[in-house]
């Protein structure tokens, strides 16, 4: 796809590289662990290197750290070079749970990525009308991608919703697929959420 960038974090990332090409990848700090383990080479790296175990390779790239006090994430750095670029993002997994509860809160404020993708999970963005080929009885889960709520309506689920409110105090956890074909209506902005092994069954669907 053209135009489409990669964002690579610290924490759990995938252990296999999907299909998706990206015309340029941006590493913050440790992500970049995360693109050589996976075979990219970052064309931007950014961050304060105090998590990277390639500080002395990115050096030698001609990589150089930023002030590790600073007034924003490395993260977040990253998705300010990203502008309004569609990327999708790898990593973030395990790890600290402010890490995570940090990165989510970047959502206020950036753009969603197309997919983010860690060791246990794909998380697809959402917005409008779609159709998904799903395997019957996967897991599933959709939660609204920023503090604000989401309306949302399905077929094609054991447990269907009609205009349903998502928000931080109710989402839909652990429904599973009921038929192959699940359409899916948002009004707002939601994550769905499947296990990371369903990356291959999706990519030619997003």
């Amino acid at each position: 796809m053209d135009n489409l960038t990669l964002v690579l974090t610290g924490g759990e990332g995938p252990v296999t590289r999907p299909s998706f090409e990206y015309n340029r990848i941006i590493a913050a700090d440790s992500g970049a662990d995360l693109a050589f383990s996976l075979g990219y080479t970052p064309t931007e790296v950014i961050g304060d290197f105090d998590s990277t175990r390639e500080r002395e390779t990115l050096e030698t790239m001609g990589y150089k750290a930023c002030p590790r006090d600073k007034d924003y994430s490395d993260t977040e750095l990253a998705l300010k070079l990203v502008e309004k670029e569609r990327y999708d993002l790898f990593g973030g997994g395990g790890g600290r749970v402010d890490h995570l509860v940090s990165l989510l809160g970047l959502f206020d404020t950036y753009p969603l990525p197309r997919i983010w993708l860690t060791k246990e999970d794909v998380m697809i963005s959402l917005t409008g009308n779609y159709k998904f080929t799903l395997p019957v009885d996967e897991d599933v889960s959709f939660f609204p991608a920023t503090k604000k709520s989401a309306t949302i309506s399905t077929s094609g689920l054991v447990w269907d919703m009609q205009d349903k409110e998502l928000s931080h105090s109710w989402i839909s956890l652990s429904n599973r697929v009921k038929k192959p074909v699940v359409s899916i209506n948002v009004e707002g902005l939601v994550f769905m959420r499947l296990k990371a092994g369903l990356i291959s069954c999706i990519e030619s669907q997003i």
